[in-house]
């Protein structure tokens, strides 16, 4: 078998000292290749998980390894080295540049990772990767600015911007809480779609449905301790912690969509 493409070990994180971990002592694997969702409410540590994973936070006890290393602190971190992981953030708009192009932020995001790379195969790189998150034609996207683009597309720019670095693992901090619902599942479909190049996505949600229609997997975090873990029909469908069946009784259309969703597998492997 494979080596698991990320790593828990015993991991805490405690950010005031006499305040309760947001994180206790949280032991996780995750295969290469895999869509896992980890959900829980405001407070639950799912987002201080995410950050442990690209380098934006230290753990307090405990190892972390992402591609069979330790997350280098952004603090740390300098042009040309690997990133295996990085982050689509909830705020896209706050982590975009107003006065700036998305060519150019694109342009800066791929050079700082890629050295040695020539303007031409920067261009062609950029151009790429707007296209691949489904801005077509890219020539149209590449000049403006973030003011000049909706919600879904902003959220898009994101996607193309963690890509720019060839990260092996993305951490989506709820990605679709901001957006319209109208485009929520197109982004989902995106993150879905990046499985088949063989990245692992963590998906940080509150919302079990999205995590239910995206996920392989589903971590439930409650206080900063894992409660649940198991397949979505598992862990959503026959919740066995209080705590899960709370989150689930508060989800309207939960178990419609895992029917939903067991129904198109069926169909799905039927004609196959």
């Amino acid at each position: 078998m494979s080596e698991p493409m990320i790593v828990l070990r015993g991991v805490g994180k405690t950010y005031h000292r006499g305040r309760p971990p947001a994180l206790a002592g949280v032991d996780l694997e995750i295969a290469a290749g895999t869509i896992v969702a980890v959900v829980g409410e405001s407070g639950s540590g799912k987002s201080t998980l995410g950050k442990l994973l690209v380098g934006l936070a230290t753990p307090s006890t405990g190892e972390i390894l992402v591609d069979g290393k330790s997350p280098e602190p952004v603090s740390r971190r300098r042009k040309g080295r690997e990133r295996p992981a990085q982050m689509v953030f909830q705020d896209v708009y706050g982590s975009l540049n107003p006065s700036q192009t998305i060519g150019f932020q694109l342009n800066e995001v791929y050079r700082a990772a890629h050295l040695r790379a020539s303007r031409t195969e920067r261009t062609a790189a950029i151009t790429a990767l707007v296209e691949r998150v489904g801005l077509r034609p890219a020539s149209d996207y590449l000049s403006r600015r973030s003011d000049d683009l909706s919600g879904g597309q902003r959220q898009r720019v994101g996607i193309a911007r963690a890509l720019a670095t060839d990260p092996r693992v993305i951490v989506a901090d709820e990605p679709t809480s901001m957006l319209d619902v109208s485009v929520r599942r197109e982004i989902l479909d995106l993150l879905a779609g990046l499985r088949t190049d063989g990245v692992t996505i963590v998906y940080i949600t509150h919302d079990l449905l999205s995590a239910g229609y995206l996920a392989d997997r589903v971590v439930v975090l409650h206080h900063g301790e894992i409660v649940e873990d198991g397949s979505p029909d598992q862990v959503l469908g026959d919740p066995q912690h209080p705590y899960t069946q709370k989150l689930a009784a508060a989800s309207p259309g939960l178990q419609l969509e895992l029917a939903n969703g067991a129904a198109a597998a069926q169909t799905e492997e039927e004609n196959d």
